[in-house]
């Protein structure tokens, strides 16, 4: 019996069931599909049956070809032997993790060459952010995740690929995604980059609200033109300000000052920044929302001690900057709403400015997850009229 006159397995036959229903559900609208000629191959390394059906019915419908994989080393073993445009990986899987499947992959493969977008069962923490990043992740969503911030994202790791040249190296990559700033001072110093060293910095994180409701009401090339427009606007200004964008990620930013050399004031000066980019915040959403777009903006700033320096492997190096302080100010962005710029007690006293001139108002403690004291934060809100209203933290 030849392999076409074998009858589908039960879970094939579901794959094929909740794929046509879906396909059915969505025919009256504009069909998204590719040409077959032309799908981009994702490999989804999951071990639940379940979601593998429903990413395979859902990838599909959005023009992409799917192979699953229940475990790591039938992935990579595929991966040996065939090319695949992204990887979908499971955080949790049997025997060898998300983790280490995602460090292997990186032994082949760049992040342009073969971008992983990894999902996690148990959220997004700001620790497993970064040691996701650490092994290799492009991106991290959390489950349960919604269809269309997937697509979204899966195609603006696709965009990120097709318009970076594969096989480039460390350094061409730092001087295409660094900043202006990064890149003069490595001109100057060439060793930089491969030290690692202790810094007093101020870390900053920004962050689209509203993005996920976005995602599910617009189209994918809309929500890139967004991303575009907002990355491309702050980052001008964190650059003006003498500070340094090490990562994008997602709909978010992060970004430090006093690194790697000193500068005069860092914690004004990103409070400065912070306050010049919800003012050119409100000038963008002015056109976004003629475009039926309502994000907001909410931005987090910690000072303290950080690690600055190259992580990473041989193959894969990321230029950043690494500690608790890191993810303390992770944690106060996801405490801002649109319009806020939240600070720690340890910043605000830094600044040793009169509330007349920057009016922080105190905020009830708050309990940080990893610290065993609460936490005194103060929250400056923007004066500028917001005409969407308030868009809390996601």
């Amino acid at each position: 019996m030849s392999e076409s006159d074998k009858p589908a397995s039960k879970t094939e036959r579901k794959r094929r069931t909740l794929s046509e229903a879906l396909t059915a559900r969505h025919k009256t609208s504009e069909a998204p599909h590719a040409r077959a000629s032309e799908k981009p191959v994702i490999l989804v390394i999951e071990d639940n049956t379940d979601v593998q059906i429903i990413l395979t019915a859902q990838l599909d419908y959005y023009g992409f070809k799917v192979v699953c994989k229940s475990d790591g080393p039938s992935g990579l073993e595929w991966l040996e032997k065939n090319k695949a445009d992204l990887v979908i990986l499971d955080l949790m899987l049997p025997g060898m993790s998300g983790f280490v499947i995602a460090q292997h992959i990186r032994e082949k493969y760049s992040p342009s060459q073969l971008p992983i977008l990894m999902l996690s069962a148990l959220g997004v923490e700001a620790s497993d952010r970064v040691r996701g990043l650490e092994a290799g992740a492009n991106d991290i969503m959390a489950k349960p995740y919604k269809a269309e911030e997937l697509i979204a994202r899966i195609r603006i790791l696709l965009k990120v690929t097709h318009t970076t040249q594969e096989a480039e190296s460390i350094t061409s990559t730092l001087s295409r995604y660094m900043s202006s700033v990064l890149r003069a001072q490595a001109k100057i110093d060439p060793n930089m980059l491969m030290r690692r060293q202790y810094r007093h910095a101020v870390v900053m994180f920004a962050d689209l609200r509203g993005f996920t409701h976005m995602a599910s009401h617009q189209s994918p090339e809309k929500m890139l033109s967004v991303l575009d427009d907002f990355f491309e606007a702050m980052m001008r200004v964190v650059d003006e300000y003498g500070g340094i964008v090490f990562d994008l990620i997602g709909d978010e930013f992060l970004a430090a000052f006093n690194v790697p050399y000193d500068v005069p004031v860092p914690s004004y000066l990103a409070v400065q920044a912070a306050l010049q980019m919800q003012r050119l915040f409100d000038k963008l959403r002015v056109t976004w929302l003629k475009e039926g777009v309502k994000v907001g903006l909410g931005i987090g700033i910690h000072q303290g001690e950080v690690v600055l320096g190259h992580v990473g492997s041989e193959k894969l190096m990321r230029y950043t900057v690494m500690g608790n302080v890191v993810n303390i100010a992770h944690r106060l962005v996801d405490l801002a709403s649109d319009g806020e710029i939240i600070v720690s007690k340890d910043l605000h006293d830094a600044l040793n400015v009169s509330p007349e001139q920057l009016p922080f108002t105190p905020m009830p403690e708050v309990r940080i997850k990893g610290l065993s004291e609460p936490m005194q934060l103060y929250k400056l809100v923007t004066t500028s009229e917001r005409p969407t209203g308030k868009l809390g933290a996601e």
